[in-house]
């Protein structure tokens, strides 16, 4: 589905190179030159992929009308797989060896003419893989938007993303990084001049005699600050729990929080598991409490934030900062062009809304208040739930 509609799921990436002033035709070009099967290139694993308009899997009517709104490029990247089902290549044996033992008037099959079957088989399946017919076709939305310099890329599948980051280099010459929560971290950093303050920060214990504690999911991206994410969501926790849910933010508005209906918490030593809690409000429940007294972290929540009176509902994952069924408010005009362009706005309030607020966070966590904050956590722990 589109950015342009619905829902909407995505992870971040920054666009590396100079400042585009202005989308225009060549920018459609460009995706229409590099549309699924005009390349015809292949993957090693034999899977195609290219851009699309957007709109649907088949959607090739690239224009500047559909493919430009409010200063970002909307399309779509197609992944084509072409797997041979395997319980069909079992049925053309079996069918193959049975001609091969009738006309051999043997009673039991050799080893050659098992050999001689499977190979047939395989011939007749791949002819028919040819023709399409086993083919699996998926979309991913994509929203370039050059007034933020960021790109949407609407999917969590890693192999999938993988493929989106190199096609977009092979056609438009930038390289894109990821937008984690220590990347943001880092822009909050960078805008107080306390990079080095940020570079020197561990996890913080929350729980037992310790101060700092190894986390097992970032152990393979040494020198992240991704770990900031759990952070926050457990800040973010203890914060509406005791202080209220209102929050100023840098730019003066105010952020109301409120975590709902799911939240995913790990060991992060890798002991004690995982577990996922659904219900309206997750937070309220006395066992959500006593895995974080156990020593377990968010990693995902439900959040709901309103400002400036826009209600959005979304799931956050804590250390991609990775957004899934992102819910903005409903438009009021009707459909066309400037409700397109207002989605668009819309997306950007949204982003800059958690962006602000994890903001917040990151101010406290680089200022001397965290000593004090991480204290009143764990106090907050320690009563009875």
């Amino acid at each position: 589905m589109s950015f342009l509609h619905g829902r909407i799921s995505f992870e971040r990436f920054e666009v590396s190179g100079r400042d585009i002033k202005i989308l225009d035709e060549t920018h459609v070009q460009t995706i229409d030159d590099h549309a699924i099967g005009k390349t015809g290139a292949l993957t090693a694993d034999g899977v195609e992929v290219g851009f699309t308009a957007g709109a649907h899997i088949l959607d090739m009517n690239f224009s500047l009308e559909k493919n430009i709104v409010n200063d970002a490029l909307v399309f779509g990247l197609r992944v084509d797989t072409n797997k041979l089902p395997s319980d069909l290549l079992k049925a053309y044996t079996q069918m193959e060896l049975a001609g091969i033992l009738e006309a051999s008037g043997a009673e039991y099959p050799s080893r050659n003419m098992r050999l001689q079957a499977r190979e047939a088989a395989e011939e007749r399946l791949n002819k028919e893989g040819k023709t399409g017919k086993f083919r699996k076709m998926k979309q991913f939305p994509v929203l370039w938007d050059i007034q933020k310099k960021v790109v949407l890329f609407g999917g969590s599948n890693q192999t999938a993303i993988e493929r989106f980051v190199s096609l977009f280099k092979e056609a438009f010459g930038r390289t894109l990084t990821r937008r984690t929560a220590g990347s943001v971290a880092h822009d909050v950093a960078q805008a107080e001049e306390k990079t080095r303050s940020l570079e020197d920060l561990q996890p913080t214990a929350f729980t037992g005699n310790a101060q700092t504690i190894p986390i097992a999911w970032i152990a393979q991206s040494f020198g992240t600050r991704d770990f900031l994410g759990n952070e926050f969501l457990m800040w973010l926790w203890w914060y509406i729990d005791t202080e209220g849910d209102t929050i100023e933010v840098s730019d003066g508005s105010t952020v109301t929080c409120m975590m709902a209906r799911t939240i995913s918490l790990e060991c992060p030593l890798a002991e004690t598991g995982k577990e996922t809690i659904t219900s309206e409000s997750p937070v309220r429940l006395p066992e959500t409490k006593r895995a974080v007294q156990a020593g377990k972290l968010p990693r995902k929540a439900g959040l709901i934030l309103v400002r400036h009176d826009q209600q959005y509902e979304l799931s956050l994952q804590a250390e991609t900062f990775s957004v899934s069924g992102g819910a903005l408010p409903k438009l009021e005009k009707e459909s066309g062009r400037a409700e397109e362009e207002d989605r668009v706005d819309q997306i950007r309030e949204f982003t800059d809304t958690l962006d602000l607020l994890f903001g917040v966070f990151v101010t406290r966590r680089l200022s001397p208040q965290w000593k004090k904050d991480v204290e009143a956590i764990r106090e907050w722990l320690d009563k009875d739930t």
